[in-house]
């Protein structure tokens, strides 16, 4: 059998024996695991009756064979009770999570999930558990879709199987269940999805969603519920605010569900102690101080600072001035503003002082030169405005847009005015600050629109008071990935470079857009990204946004031999992740820089805390190929969350991969800048 094959059918595989064997079976590439090993009859007996119900899926499995020698793994270990004896607990834990749960207005509801991971510690199995919320809407997909003149605006929705833990986003329509029922009815594995096929209307919807990469399933539309982001609250009439309170659980409120959900898999002996903490593992829990880590920034006139929050920042910017103007704007420049108004009905001359008086605060000169109103905001409409605009001389371009109209649209066929005016700006290299109309009401927001304006017109705030002692540079990558639409694997379509020096300065963005096929990035696109005339002989620290793929790693390390260049890989993944408590006498939100260290080369990370003090933050997992420390990983991912130029605020992740999604989405579309090199943030 082919590895692919293997990997293909191996949860398959367990999922059957699960259901027609005695014990728990697991798979974890390449075994096939279980607490109750049956005689070779019984597993060949499963096997022929794969053959006859699921042959496509089967018919490359031959026989299973024992491994008599094999001995789990603590990683194996810790799966083997998250993933398959975790089972057993669950019907304990679900009135739990019932009573935990809210009713947020009709056919709304707030849900508590329970998520449990493995994990190895130290060299030890261990469990993660954690709580999760999420929002609910009681009506189904088909429901919904009867009410659209469109389906395809289902596309881009998050969606749950009704009857499982699954999820997904909405990728396609596929058609009517009539042309897709006895397809359906042979894939289906569970008795529920079996049912909900029967009972759908021949005229009903099948809807493809995604899973994560080159994972897609097809289900009938009414097995589906809505997952509703903030995104979405528009679209299901939500009350923003009164949500945010329900969904938002306290670091007290957290660790009382998860006691009560721990005693439960203590009685039935899954675990055993207690839950790490500081003064039982005082090794394994690092601090900003351990790490050395320090916020000092230098602004204008070298003038050393640590600031106290954002607002102690806005301050000592006031004071002191940006770190290096740009040459184009010595103080008694002007900068020349054109502003794209698509709210005719709404005046912005209040809000447009109010900018100005801002970027005076910064000691930076402006005028308005001109404001093109577009009453209907087309592709052309807009077009014909920017090019208006250009005719007087502007430096940076102010739209002012709708609220829902604040976002690239991650339909990649779909594109609303926020895409075409990215495609029209950044395009032709036109800095331009996109601006809500609920953005124009909120004074807390200048500074942020202040500092994300002048930056992106080549002016650098403040950057590391301390460079990095064990880098030359730091760098960002991410990859967008598109799916291929008839064949297997996917398609790379850009990768992209975020270059800076060892004090966070930016030195330059690097694009390669030729679609790129497989899974590692090839020998001349690396050439590209990494030239020698940069990278030659330098000490390189590289973020990854996720994890490495294929040879990626490996292809890395080949090009920095080449160049005589040191390259440290660091993996900095957003999702997953457990949560991590501070106790001092209550359970509170931990600082920035509270680490729990798993081993030498990973760990989760708080890298910035959220603005409520009532809110529980979400950690990174930040792992670090060998030899380079995990402290000096989490270094590098603290010192660079300091330096986004685009807010005052701290974000939760290093300027080298903030923004990747939203770049991702823009690429993919072909919106990027002209040049494909360029030393001009222009994701800001």
């Amino acid at each position: 059998m082919q590895t692919n094959d293997l990997a293909l059918i191996g949860g398959k595989l367990a999922f059957h024996f699960q259901k027609r064997l005695k014990g728990h079976w697991f798979w974890s590439y390449p075994w096939l695991i279980t607490d109750t090993p049956q005689p070779d009859e019984a597993l060949q007996s499963v096997i022929e009756m794969l053959w006859q119900e699921q042959p496509e899926t089967f018919q490359q499995l031959h026989a299973i064979h024992r491994n008599p020698t094999w001995q789990p793994t603590a990683q194996t270990l810790a799966d083997f009770i998250a993933r398959s004896l975790w089972t057993d607990i669950q019907s304990s834990i679900d009135p739990l999570l019932a009573s935990w749960s809210h009713r947020l207005q009709r056919n709304i509801s707030i849900q508590r999930v329970c998520q449990v991971r493995g994990w190895v510690v130290d060299g030890q199995p261990a469990l993660s558990v954690s709580i999760a919320s999420r929002m609910i809407a009681g009506i189904d997909v088909q429901t919904y879709a009867q009410n659209l003149a469109d389906p395809n605006d289902l596309v881009g929705l998050l969606v749950a199987d009704k009857t499982s833990t699954l999820k997904g986003t909405i990728t396609k329509v596929v058609g009517a269940v009539v042309e897709h029922r006895s397809r359906l009815l042979k894939v289906a594995k569970r008795e529920q999805s079996k049912a909900m096929i029967n009972r759908a209307a021949d005229h009903e919807l099948v809807i493809q969603i995604s899973t994560g990469p080159n994972a897609s399933y097809d289900y009938v539309a009414r097995s589906l519920q809505f997952i509703i982001r903030p995104g979405d609250y528009s679209r299901f009439q939500v009350d923003a605010k009164q949500t945010l309170r329900l969904l938002r659980l306290s670091p007290e409120e957290r660790s009382g569900m998860l006691s009560k959900i721990a005693a439960i898999a203590k009685a039935k002996l899954l675990v055993s102690g207690k839950a790490y903490n500081s003064s039982a593992s005082p090794t394994l829990f690092l601090t900003a101080q351990s790490v050395n880590y320090s916020p000092a920034l230098l602004l204008g006139g070298e003038q050393r600072v640590e600031p106290k929050g954002d607002t102690d920042l806005s301050l000592r910017l006031r004071r002191y001035g940006f770190y290096e103007r740009s040459k184009q704007f010595p103080e008694e420049t002007p900068i020349q503003i054109g502003v794209l108004n698509t709210l005719p009905h709404l005046a912005p001359n209040q809000f447009l002082q109010q900018l100005q008086t801002e970027l005076t605060s910064l000691h930076f000169a402006s005028k308005i030169s001109c404001i093109k109103d577009v009453t209907t905001p087309s592709r052309n409409a807009l077009e014909e405005a920017v090019k208006d605009l250009q005719a007087h001389n502007i430096h940076i371009i102010v739209a002012l847009l709708a609220d829902s109209e604040d976002k690239a649209n991650k339909d990649l066929l779909r594109w609303g005015v926020y895409d075409h005016l990215k495609s029209l700006t950044v395009g032709m290299g036109i800095p331009n600050q996109i601006i809500t109309k609920s953005t124009m009401n909120n004074s807390y927001a200048f500074g942020n629109i202040a500092l994300g304006m002048l930056s992106k017109l080549g002016n650098i705030p403040y950057v590391l008071a301390e460079p990095l002692p064990y880098a030359d540079i730091i760098v960002g990558i991410d990859i967008a990935r598109r799916s291929k639409t008839r064949l297997a694997g996917s398609m790379n379509a850009t990768a992209i470079a975020r270059i800076y020096q060892n004090t966070g300065e930016f030195l330059q963005y690097v694009i390669h857009d030729a679609p790129l096929e497989g899974e590692t990035i090839p020998p001349d696109v690396l050439h590209t990204l990494f030239p020698s005339a940069i990278f030659s002989g330098k000490r390189v620290v590289i973020h990854r946004d996720g994890i490495f793929r294929g040879q990626e790693k490996q292809a890395l390390q080949d090009w920095a031999q080449q160049i005589r260049a040191t390259f440290h890989c660091v993996e900095v993944i957003k999702t997953g992740a457990p949560r991590v408590y501070s106790f001092q006498g209550q359970v509170l939100q931990p600082p920035k820089g509270s680490a729990f260290k798993l081993n030498p080369h990973e760990a989760f990370l708080i890298s910035s805390p959220p603005p409520f003090s009532q809110s529980t933050p979400s950690p990174l997992q930040i792992r670090s190929v060998p030899p380079f420390p995990i402290e000096q990983a989490i270094h590098s991912v603290l010192a660079l969350t300091q330096l986004h130029y685009g807010s005052l605020r701290s974000p939760r992740l290093p300027i080298s991969i903030h923004y990747s999604d939203e770049i991702a989405y823009l690429a993919l579309k072909g919106i990027k800048p002209k040049e494909l090199e360029g030393n001009i943030p222009f994701w800001l």
